[in-house]
């Protein structure tokens, strides 16, 4: 159960930059408005999940 855990958060990570890399260079394709307030309410997001790696241990 332990590295199923372990799996899952990997998984996650990896899946949290891909959105992030995605949203810093194509922004149109995951974007669901094109407001500036939206893009600086996403743009605050970025800083607080990099927490996400701090809790994995491989």
């Amino acid at each position: 159960m332990r590295r199923t855990i372990e799996v899952m958060r990997v998984v996650a990570i990896v899946l949290d930059l891909v959105y992030w890399t995605l949203w810093f260079t194509q922004r149109d394709w995951n974007a669901s408005e094109h407001r500036q307030a939206y893009y600086d309410f996403e743009n605050a997001w970025g800083p607080v999940q990099t927490y996400l790696p701090s809790g994995v241990r491989v």
